[in-house]
């Protein structure tokens, strides 16, 4: 993995840069036209203040100047920090903040994570990953790798997951937003769902592996019950991530894939994905008891339906 830092450049050199320099009149006619705007705006202020101008003339010079001095600062507070290793930060936040915010479980955690190459501490040639590497890469794929852990119990791993997102927050905040918090992908793409996230993982643990992924296939997108069922492995795409349902190409998480990939590995181009054991379609009515019962298992008890996986808020 090669990755190329980005030159950190303070502001007002980048604006130098975009000015064409050959364009001087057309360039000064419009700064006379702002200043002017800009002083219609100042003399409207003023005809809402009786006094205070001298006040506000102090304060104006000292907004500007703490402006400039946050900005030279920010420069220099990324400078230093984007050389900073990863595993310091996940360290600082262990140390200082996961035990006194009530995470007791946060060092077991990131051990098992570490341990299992879910979080890398060093690229592919071997150099140490850093905060500007994070930077750059994001959060997303490490939330999708824990999900990826099949061995860890569904439960468990959303909890994995819970905590890294805690700390991906706590590292945008201490970096103050040189590595940017990581909202869960898997809730984004799902928020207008009328079903909420945590009611259909309660749900799908009580389902087959293949009654399950029907359910994470219609509730993850909004393929029809009849186009899952019809559903042929060639129209899955293990490389790109998706699906395509008609004229609709769905895109799905890498976790979920890959139980796809695992359910449909003896399975040839032109057989059903989905099928009983005579090898033939599933049984449409059979899935909705199987849904049914899975329902009645939750707690408290719901009523899923495969319609039910399909619809959304209209706002």
């Amino acid at each position: 993995m090669v990755l190329t830092r980005k030159l950190l450049v303070p502001v007002a050199v980048k604006k130098m840069d975009m000015v064409n320099m050959d364009n001087k009149p057309h360039l000064f006619s419009e700064l006379r036209k702002n200043k002017a705007k800009l002083q219609q705006f100042l003399d409207a202020c003023r005809s809402q203040h009786q006094d205070g101008e001298a006040n506000l003339n102090e304060l104006r010079e000292t907004y500007r100047t703490r402006l400039t001095e946050a900005e030279e600062f920010f420069v220099r507070f990324r400078t230093d920090i984007e050389k900073v290793p990863f595993e310091l930060a996940i360290e600082h936040w262990l140390d200082f903040h996961a035990t006194a915010s009530g995470l007791d479980d946060a060092c077991e955690i990131f051990k098992i994570l570490v341990s299992d190459s879910v979080i890398r501490l060093e690229d592919a040639a071997g150099q140490i990953l850093t905060l500007g590497d994070q930077a750059m890469l994001g959060h997303s794929g490490y939330v999708d790798e824990i999900r990826c852990l099949q061995t860890v119990p569904l439960r468990q791993r959303e909890r994995m997951v819970s905590i890294y997102l805690q700390f991906s927050r706590h590292l945008a905040q201490a970096t103050l937003g040189f590595v940017p918090a990581q909202a869960d992908p898997d809730r984004l793409k799902v928020e207008k769902k009328t079903i909420p996230y945590d009611e259909f993982l309660d749900f799908v643990q009580y389902l087959s592996e293949r009654d399950a992924l029907m359910a994470y296939l219609m509730y993850f997108d909004e393929p029809s019950m009849t186009e899952v069922i019809d559903l042929k492995v060639s129209q899955v795409s293990l490389r790109e991530c998706t699906i395509t349902f008609g004229q609709h190409q769905a895109t799905y998480p890498k976790h979920i894939m890959q139980r796809l990939q695992d359910f449909i590995t003896d399975k040839t181009a032109d057989e059903l994905v989905f099928q009983n054991r005579s090898k033939e379609a599933v049984n449409r009515s059979r899935t909705y008891r199987a849904f049914k019962t899975a329902s009645s298992k939750m707690t408290p008890p719901q009523e899923l339906t495969p319609t039910r996986l399909l619809e959304k808020h209209h706002k």
